[in-house]
């Protein structure tokens, strides 16, 4: 993360894709085939948009 960029919790899934080298399709994937859990790795915002909660998807990597 650089400088210029604030911590946050939930981020897009594009933003997830650059953090954790997973590629979109690949987190949609994981998403849509109950890999990760709804309201605990990924949430839908008011606006449609799929967001991932980026601690419990670290945690999903390196635990499982």
């Amino acid at each position: 993360m650089t400088d210029d960029e604030a911590y946050t919790l939930w981020v897009t899934l594009e933003k997830a894709a650059r953090l954790t080298g997973y590629s979109t399709n690949a987190l949609r994937l994981k998403i849509y085939n109950d890999v990760l859990t709804e309201n605990y790795h990924w949430i839908r915002g008011k606006d449609g948009r799929l967001l991932m909660n980026i601690d419990t998807f670290c945690e999903w990597i390196e635990y499982g």
